[in-house]
């Protein structure tokens, strides 16, 4: 068989694979997404067939080349060793100035002198973390949130005009790169007087010079742009090896094969807060089933995106199993209770 006919014959299949992964997923998300435990359960079972095929579905799922070898452990857990877990092996670690190669470069300058992650810095007795979901409509949860002594949003979610349900106190926001690409990130009152805590995705096998060189110069160059024209800002960038390493208990933690990308912002936030925070109060994260994508939109949930892409079904997952929080507070507010890192006695 020539050369011409091998080739034409693989792509023929890699086409039929695709074509075959879109009829799956469009009888799944015909109609509006709601992310009950059926739905959920249906596409653990998609992403698991397709990122252990080994071929054209795999790459597909998998463009940061993960390859997990670690063990897992995914039974008999509980609140105690999955907190234990994420406090021993995946303490926040941002870039600051003594990271290279960014040193070499000439760009640690821009990057802050201390990690505000480290457990000797300062430390919130009550936080909350507020999730974009439209399970806040109507909450009334506002005043309840703006009571806690740090507030954690997201990306580009507003306050204003949403007070009542979501509060208005906001001490950092976590943003990826589109949101650091918005016209109105300076102009844009909710980027202003907070810190903000960026991140950007990595290969799987993370190395900075190599991160820098080909993906990262992009979301560099916005940040340094950002850190010239306010000095004084508190603006930090998560270290990409740490991101992964949550991914890594994530999968531990999981008898499925997860999502292979980085987790959300969302989770990643409810790390972070764990680690400076004697109590987190998340609301929105675990929530029952919602049709809207956002508290601040009418854009309906026509496909689950954030579910394909990060691991945010193993993400809920064992967000519920840290939670300290009685059951009926996920059902009527959508709020878990997690312990601070700091208040946890791990061996």
């Amino acid at each position: 068989m020539g050369m011409t006919k091998k080739v034409t014959i693989r792509c023929l299949g890699m086409c039929i694979a695709a074509i075959a992964l879109v009829v799956v997923t469009r009888q799944l998300y015909d109609k509006p997404f709601a992310a009950s435990s059926g739905n959920i359960q249906q596409i653990l079972r998609i992403q698991s067939r397709t990122q252990s095929d080994g071929g054209f579905l795999s790459n597909l799922f998998n463009p940061l080349r993960v390859d997990f070898t670690g063990e897992r452990h995914f039974q008999n857990l509980n609140s105690v060793n999955t907190v234990c877990k994420f406090k021993l092996s995946a303490n926040a670690s941002v870039l600051d100035k003594s990271t290279r190669p960014y040193q070499d470069l000439g760009l640690s300058k821009y990057f802050p002198k201390k990690n505000i992650f480290n457990a000797h810095e300062k430390r919130y007795n009550t936080c909350a973390i507020v999730s974009s979901s439209s399970f806040m409509t109507d909450s009334g949860l506002g005043e309840e949130i703006d009571s806690h002594e740090a507030v954690m949003r997201f990306n580009n979610a507003p306050t204003v005009g949403f007070e009542r349900d979501v509060g208005n106190k906001t001490t950092m926001r976590v943003i990826n790169l589109d949101i650091m690409l918005l016209p109105d990130f300076y102009s844009n009152y909710i980027f202003n007087n907070v810190s903000l805590v960026a991140w950007y995705q990595a290969p799987y096998t993370f190395t900075p010079d190599k991160w820098y060189e080909h993906n990262g110069a992009a979301f560099y160059e916005k940040y340094i742009e950002r850190r010239i024209s306010r000095p004084e800002e508190k603006m930090y960038v998560i270290n990409p090896a740490w991101h992964w390493n949550i991914w890594d208990i994530l999968q531990e933690y999981s008898e499925e094969n997860i999502n292979k990308h980085v987790p959300s912002s969302g989770f990643t936030g409810i790390i972070l807060m764990q680690q400076i925070c004697d109590q987190v109060n998340v609301y929105g994260f675990v929530t029952p089933k919602t049709r809207l994508l956002h508290y601040y939109s009418n854009v309906l949930i026509n496909a689950p995106t954030g579910y394909l892409w990060h691991p945010m079904v193993q993400e809920k997952r064992i967000a519920k199993i840290m939670n300290r929080g009685p059951e009926e507070e996920i059902t009527n507010h959508g709020k878990i209770t997690l312990p601070g890192f700091n208040q946890m006695h791990c061996l």
